[in-house]
């Protein structure tokens, strides 16, 4: 009589184990693939920090600058198939606003922006600015704190305002602050140079003593002052103020005496600033900003050329348009007496797009 096979029960700790080998494999080979990966530069996990637009503040005691932090990888598929493109994301990209005190070397964070353009979504971008730039600005020379901090990536921008100034404040008692050189466009350290050669360090990255080992170069410290053309600076300042408050004086109105002031000064020989304007696009305006509305063909009438360049160009500071905008429309009489009031930014509304406009 023939006796059936014996039915074979596997033991619950070998399935298990066997499972868990099965899975250890796969965690090594992935493991494998991501240090082949970064072998040859085809992958690379990158955490980068950089400081943007130092400037003193009003009494010498602080210096103000903005601070971006960045995690995320690259991909660079270019240095096997070539090209100069690299694929990045970014889970976490951060602005802050600080200040550092000269007298202890203590930071302050004065406001935080926990998100940008960049975080949370694939680029393609040229190699070595894989995170995107970044367009920063800081003005203390007037009675508020004025900056603009703008980070730039493919079909995004975004700008966070308090009225944008005329000037920076570079040069205390001799000493010019500057950021230097960093990786990936991102500044390593924030120094304060004397213009002899001799310079403190008041902030850096992690990658400051591998690029700087021996010091900076006398030479990358006199091309990357500003000492020259901030005297120039300053120089235009005060002439301009001064005929502008004259011709104001003499019953001219603000954009009057601004245009008037400008001819003059460059009838004199001096290189004249052109006025700018900076756009984005936003969801919606904020509570306290003042809202113009203007219909898409007004926009493309090229009566409004400088906002139409603007808006097409989001993120890029444009010229702005010499002559005022048609005085005959009820945005243009609006946008041109908001203009000689010397306010720093508003809402245009186009249709059902918002966009935020900053005057330079």
């Amino acid at each position: 009589m023939h006796k059936p096979d014996p039915i074979v029960v596997e033991d619950r700790f070998v399935a298990w184990r066997r499972r868990l080998v099965l899975a250890m494999i796969l965690i090594l080979l992935l493991c494998s693939l991501l240090l082949g990966l970064q072998a040859t530069r085809l992958l690379a996990f990158e955490r980068h920090r950089g400081f943007f637009a130092p400037v003193w503040g009003p009494n010498g005691e602080y210096v103000y600058y903005l601070q971006r932090d960045t995690l995320g990888v690259v991909m660079d598929p270019g240095r096997l198939f070539g090209g100069k493109q690299v694929y990045a994301y970014a889970p976490r990209d951060e602005m802050t606003l600080r200040r550092i005190r000269m007298r202890d070397g203590q930071v302050e964070i004065l406001r935080h922006w926990a998100d940008t353009p960049a975080r949370g979504r694939w680029l393609r971008q040229p190699r070595g600015q894989a995170f995107g730039t970044v367009m920063a600005r800081i003005d203390t020379g007037g009675k508020s704190l004025e900056f603009v901090v703008n980070v730039l990536v493919p079909d995004a921008a975004e700008v966070a305002v308090q009225t944008v100034g005329q000037g920076d404040n570079i040069i205390n008692a001799g000493i010019e602050v500057m950021a230097l050189p960093g990786i990936a466009a991102y500044p390593a350290a924030v120094i304060a140079a004397t213009g002899d050669g001799r310079y403190d360090v008041l902030l850096h990255n992690r990658h400051f003593g591998r690029l700087y080992p021996e010091g900076v170069a006398t030479g990358l410290l006199t091309s990357l002052s500003r000492r020259e053309a901030y005297a120039e600076q300053q120089e235009f300042a005060q002439l301009y103020s001064a005929h502008y408050a004259r011709l104001h004086q003499q019953g001219m109105t603000d954009a009057e005496a601004d245009a008037a002031t400008r001819r003059a000064l460059a009838r004199q020989g001096y290189e004249v600033p052109p006025r700018r304007l900076l756009a984005t696009a936003i969801d919606a305006p904020q509570p306290d900003e003042k809202v113009f509305t203007m219909t898409t063909g007004q926009l493309n009438s090229g009566q409004f050329g400088d906002l139409q360049t603007a808006i097409d160009s989001p993120g890029q500071a444009v010229t702005r348009q010499t002559e005022p905008y048609p005085d005959n429309t009820e945005v243009g009489h609006e946008l041109n007496a908001w203009d000689a009031s010397g306010a720093g930014r508003y809402v245009l509304r186009v249709g059902d797009d918002y966009y935020r406009l900053i005057n330079l």
